[in-house]
């Protein structure tokens, strides 16, 4: 069992006045719209991260290990393909208004292909496909994530667990 947590960007959901930020760390997890410095984003952004240390679990090496921050997006793409304008009409926008051009590199089932010689089943594939979606709009929910057929075989947590620990 592993469980996560970063409170670095944390902020009460309800006070919608307080200013995001704008740095997001760290780089190999930053979700596309945060590489092309978005300030306005949602906890969609931490839904790519647990993506890409999920995929991560399986490689035994980051998904997308940009080494500076101009190269952090196409390695993404690199991964993932180009997204369309209609898979990710903002993010082209932003792109465009930036001088940022995407290169065309074409990709089909690239998770799948990376992530099942590594041992990762077809409900991890999916779930992490959906993770991993440029538009943060169609990424799945982490609600939508917890009822995903991946979790299906997991045992449940015994209520009087002792190994959780907190800092």
């Amino acid at each position: 069992m592993v469980k996560l947590a970063d409170f670095g960007l944390a902020r009460e959901m309800k006070d919608r006045s307080a200013p995001l930020t704008e740095y997001v760390s760290t780089r190999w997890y930053r979700a596309p719209e945060l590489m092309l410095k978005q300030t306005n984003y949602s906890q969609s952004i931490d839904i790519f991260a647990l993506g890409c240390i999920m995929a991560e679990l399986y490689l035994g090496r980051p998904l997308f290990p940009g080494r500076t921050e101009s190269e952090q997006l196409m390695t993404i793409v690199t991964v993932l393909g180009t997204p369309t304008q209609i898979e990710w009409p903002e993010g082209h926008q932003i792109a465009r208004a930036k001088g940022i051009t995407f290169p065309n590199v074409m990709k089909q089932n690239a998770i799948q292909e990376l992530l099942e010689p590594a041992g990762a089943n077809l409900q991890a594939i999916n779930l992490l496909q959906q993770m991993l979606k440029f538009d943060s709009n169609r990424r799945i929910t982490a609600s939508s994530a917890l009822r995903h057929n991946f979790f299906n075989n997991v045992p449940p947590i015994p209520k009087d667990d002792k190994s959780v620990s907190t800092l």
